[in-house]
């Protein structure tokens, strides 16, 4: 035994890196299972988001989610978030959330009230689908929304040899913020029953 130390002395070097590289081709080994569990679960399921849970969400956005989770889901979502609306604030609250959270002044916020990691992971579950579901909801109602105003304008420029210069004055293109409203009207009018498909569908998979 000691006549083979004495051989190998020359390649222990080489012996060491050997074995360091059989180590990390181990470590990778275990590691796989794990990366393919978050290529399935994280980068297909949940469309690349790992954490679904927001710190700060628009009320209206969480009233659309709140759409597709029953009660005790819902519960758990208004324990753990705390609404901040301009109309209940103090002027110093205000200018203090203003800094951080500046759509504050346009709408009411949600906002994460818990560090606790098992709470935020249950978050995560509840959340992460229903927040897919309704942003691509939202782009589909967009595009109705943009389209209705491009046929809009399509027929005011059809009409515009037939109109008084006064009434044409007042023709204008929707804003950011009415197609916005446009946009929710749009998505809460969704019939029950869809919705209900949509949550069978949601617990399936």
């Amino acid at each position: 035994m000691l006549k083979i130390i004495k051989h190998l002395k020359p390649f222990i070097a080489s012996i060491l890196l050997v074995l360091g590289l059989l180590f990390v081709q181990a470590v990778c080994d275990l590691s796989l299972p794990d990366y393919m569990s978050n290529i399935v679960n994280v980068g297909i399921q949940q469309g690349g988001v790992e954490n679904a849970v927001p710190k700060v969400i628009r009320k209206s956005k969480l009233d659309k989610i709140k759409i597709f989770l029953d009660k005790e889901n819902v519960k758990k979502i208004e324990d753990n978030y705390i609404l901040l609306d301009k109309k209940n604030l103090s002027k110093d609250d205000l200018e203090r959330y203003l800094k951080d959270y500046p759509n504050l002044n346009e709408e009411p916020i949600y906002k994460l009230d818990t560090k606790d990691k098992n709470i935020i992971n249950e978050l995560n579950s509840i959340l992460a689908k229903p927040i897919l579901i309704v942003g691509g909801m939202e782009k589909a109602d967009t595009s109705k929304v943009n389209d209705i105003t491009k046929e809009s304008a399509a027929e005011n420029k059809d009409n515009k040899m037939n109109l008084q210069s006064d009434q044409n004055d007042k023709i204008k293109t929707p804003s950011k913020g009415e197609i916005s409203k446009e946009n929710t009207n749009l998505f809460l009018k969704m019939p029950k029953e869809q919705i209900n498909l949509i949550k069978e569908n949601l617990d399936k998979k």
